[in-house]
């Protein structure tokens, strides 16, 4: 499956897409590809899940990435990084797998990671349990800024 067949086969994400890095917004100067022919296009995600679900938790952007001929998908949230956001991730990590499931199944076919990108420094230690947490659930946490190429 090709991003660009997933995204095709989901008019939900299709409505919030945009080329390049231009669905993220004010957030677009934190994230980059060594090469930029890479990034397939961008989608806002918070925006399509708030449509479907105004009060629930969203994950921010998914960023569609072409490596060696193979579609990826980098679901990508930024958020200020310490202790006492573990939880609220991991929920937000459980919302957007709900509603691709239901709105997007064919990302699924997809090879996926998923990131969460820092405002500032990271206040959780690389061998706490609560980044234990987060690897168990396939979260890689990054600090102010996200080379792509680097989490694929």
């Amino acid at each position: 499956m090709s991003f660009q067949r997933a995204l095709e086969a989901s008019p939900v994400l299709r409505g919030v897409f945009a080329a390049g890095l231009g669905a993220l917004g004010s957030n677009r100067s934190r994230i980059y590809a060594n090469d930029p022919r890479v990034i397939l296009g961008s989608m806002n995600v918070e925006a399509a899940q708030r449509e479907i679900d105004a009060q629930g938790h969203t994950w921010d952007y998914g960023i569609g990435v072409s490596v060696d001929r193979h579609d990826a998908v980098v679901w990508v949230e930024v958020h200020s990084a310490d202790a006492s956001h573990i939880q609220m991730i991991l929920d937000k990590l459980d919302s957007l797998l709900h509603f691709l499931a239901a709105y997007a199944p064919e990302f699924r076919c997809l090879k996926t990671r998923y990131v969460w990108l820092a405002t500032r420094g990271v206040g959780i230690g690389a061998d706490s349990r609560e980044r234990r947490r987060l690897n168990a659930r396939g979260i890689v946490l990054r600090s102010k800024r996200l080379e792509l190429e680097s989490v694929l």
